[in-house]
């Protein structure tokens, strides 16, 4: 099979092993059902995984927000779906997993109730590393999922709300130069963690607009960019001190773009 002629939605690239890829196509009303695709060598043929689209069909146009990889965990792979258009009625979005060639397994991922609701769609992501432990703290098997606002120390068997969040994070970053540092969005708001994802807190209760994604520069740690969505959609923002990333993004949005 060769992926031609598909609006593609997203790619996600084994850590573990590049030649391993996933790509999965675009879907809106009358676009049709959920398609996920595979190849493990490096994209010279494909295959249509199956399991997710048919477990999500009583979705109303349901697609896959993203899939994530267990670098500690060759083979496990994390993916999430939600309806093609959120609203805060929804429920959470659905979470499942698979590990090596097995079958897609749906997760019993529990609602999180929050003071305030989500308007925009959930990030999922596994930590790259395992959070210290030693006499009294118990040592973790897997990396701590985060989806929403739940969390899973267990490989996703069993799930928790992630402490400090009012709504649930829409997207997130761990941090490259300091272990255990999470840098986050949730609601317009940037919250960081500092402690593998234990506790969280607000950087900056000013809200700073929707944006898009965020990411940290691989080469200057301090540097992460954002895109920005809502009335100022496209403006890059940057925020240069890996401190007070709401103040920054705010003070990049209020004058449009960024100085980059």
């Amino acid at each position: 099979m060769i992926l031609s002629g598909i609006d593609v939605s997203g790619v996600s690239v084994d850590p573990n092993d590049a030649r391993h890829v996933l790509s999965w196509n675009m879907t809106s009303p009358g676009r049709g059902k959920i398609a996920l695709f595979e190849t493990i060598n490096g994209g010279q043929t494909w295959s249509l995984a199956a399991g997710i689209a048919e477990d999500a069909s009583d979705i109303n146009v349901p697609h896959i927000t993203d899939i994530v990889f267990d670098r500690l965990h060759p083979g496990r792979m994390y993916a999430q779906v939600a309806p093609w258009q959120r609203s805060y009625t929804d429920p959470p979005e659905r979470v499942y997993r698979r590990d090596g060639t097995g079958p897609w397994v749906r997760l019993a991922v529990p609602p999180v109730q929050y003071p305030g609701v989500r308007n925009a769609e959930a990030a999922i992501a596994v930590a790259p590393s395992l959070p210290p432990c030693g006499g009294a703290i118990p040592c973790q098997a897997f990396a701590t999922v985060f989806a929403a606002g739940a969390m899973s120390v267990d490989g996703g068997e069993n799930w928790a709300s992630v402490p400090g969040l009012e709504h649930g994070i829409d997207h997130i970053v761990f941090d490259g130069r300091t272990p255990g540092r999470i840098v986050a969005f949730e609601d317009q708001h940037s919250v960081v963690s500092i402690d593998f994802g234990q506790h969280f807190e607000v950087l900056s209760p000013q809200p700073y607009g929707w944006l898009e994604n965020l990411v940290q520069d691989p080469v200057q740690g301090t540097v992460f960019y954002a895109l920005s969505g809502g009335i100022s959609a496209g403006s890059l923002l940057k925020s240069g001190d890996a401190g007070p990333l709401a103040d920054a993004l705010h003070a990049a949005s209020a004058n449009a773009r960024a100085t980059i």
